[in-house]
């Protein structure tokens, strides 16, 4: 993946190899140790508070087929990801449309003939890939998810909130590079 056309996508440690990869594994396995992501429980916990409410709501509603498990796994996903990674809340359990939730949906949405390109370049050698230039992300989902973590670390900065989660953990290890 070209990191010109899809800056978001070609930058992440799951699809780099080589040097690049050792360098970004480098930079974020200490991010993911036992205690970072203990220290996430406290972010986590009023997460849980929600969902419990969300699913008292639900249950009184007597739908036919009761509340249903994917979508109530995606919303704590939503809010989780939301909280200890942006350092906000989504609003996932809230009633309307959830703005993160449905860009992050439409990530995993690819068209048939997305998918098709990704089958065909997967099997490419890399020095052919090169030609074919076709970003994961559409251009839209790029803009919203770069914007938004630029406002997430504007009032992260701004609050001097020193929250133990990954926005914390990017913006010091931005400090050390």
């Amino acid at each position: 993946t070209d990191k010109e056309i899809d800056p978001l996508f070609g930058r992440n440690p799951f699809i780099l190899s080589g040097e690049e990869w050792k360098q970004k594994r480098s930079e974020v396995t200490p991010a993911l140790t036992n205690i970072r992501i203990k220290a996430s429980y406290p972010i986590m916990l009023p997460v849980c508070g929600k969902m419990t409410k969300y699913l008292e709501k639900e249950t009184k509603k007597h739908l036919p087929h009761g509340v249903e498990a994917r979508e109530l796994a995606a919303r704590y996903t939503t809010e989780v990801v939301s909280n200890c990674i942006y350092g906000i809340e989504a609003g996932a359990f809230e009633e309307g449309p959830c703005d993160i939730r449905e860009k992050g949906a439409a990530i995993l949405d690819q068209s048939f003939g997305s998918q098709i390109y990704l089958v065909v370049t997967s099997l490419l050698p890399d020095h052919l890939r090169g030609i074919f230039k076709r970003p994961f992300m559409r251009k839209d989902m790029q803009t919203y998810f770069i914007q938004l973590m630029k406002e997430a670390i504007k009032i992260r900065e701004s609050t001097k909130s020193d929250r133990a989660d990954f926005l914390n953990y990017l913006l010091q290890l931005r400090e050390k590079i």
